[in-house]
């Protein structure tokens, strides 16, 4: 038996990653006129298996901030009030960021579509000590195509997942279930939704081309509303 190599089949997932790059890729090649149409256009994608929604409370976002280092820092701000994806946040540019009108352009691939979001005081306020130091470090200004987000060694980004996890368990959030990068998105959403924004509202920040999706959000508050009202003792026997 040695020397056989048994392969293992893809994953559903996998499978609709690549296929989301292939169209990706074909359909550049339809544009500039290379192909008459995408071969993979008619090709349905497989149903993942929907996993648990974490969100954070708001004093574990906190404590989740203080956490962090001073370079994965500003990223996790960032996500807890865009409630952007990590992709979408790691293509940011200081052109991206308008401090004067208070906006930040998203262009979102996954669904091809973009939006200018209001920017929060907070993060404003995040963006611009990172600008000023780098510049004061560099003597000179930051290019307005410079990537927002560096890690340590002062390029972008590869991945943030042993520094993202170091920060959970600093932040005594370590080992909880389905808690990734992904659950500052839910946190945004979750705590938009209860401050009394409507789920249309949502839709269009989070940039989601089908309402039902961003309404799975007004059924996690449904729920912490129910969980919540149901744990109230005021001492009286019933």
């Amino acid at each position: 038996m040695s020397g056989i190599v048994i392969a293992r089949a893809a994953s559903d997932s996998t499978v609709n990653r690549a296929l989301t790059v292939l169209g990706a890729a074909f359909n550049r090649l339809v544009k500039l006129g290379r192909l008459r149409e995408n071969p993979v256009a008619r090709v349905s994608k497989a149903r993942e298996p929907r996993h648990a929604r974490a969100a954070l409370s708001k004093d574990e976002a906190r404590r989740l901030i203080d956490a962090a280092g001073p370079h994965l820092r500003p990223l996790i701000v960032a996500g807890l009030y865009t409630g952007a994806r990590r992709g979408e946040l790691l293509r940011l540019t200081w052109a991206d960021v308008n401090f004067e009108s208070g906006t930040i352009a998203l262009f979102r691939p996954k669904t091809g579509n973009s939006s200018r979001l209001p920017l929060h005081p907070r993060l404003a306020e995040e963006l611009l000590g990172i600008r000023e130091a780098r510049a004061r470090k560099r003597g000179h200004p930051v290019p307005d195509d410079e990537a927002i987000f560096l890690a340590r060694s002062g390029r972008p980004w590869v991945t943030i997942q042993r520094a993202f996890l170091k920060a959970l368990k600093t932040a005594g959030l370590g080992g909880r279930k389905g808690l990734c990068y992904h659950s500052l998105r839910h946190t945004f959403a979750v705590h938009f939704l209860e401050g009394g924004a409507a789920v249309p509202d949502l839709q269009g920040i989070l940039g989601h081309a089908d309402l039902t999706t961003t309404q799975i959000y007004a059924r996690m508050v449904d729920s912490r509303t129910r969980e919540s009202l149901l744990a109230l003792d005021y001492g009286a026997p019933a």
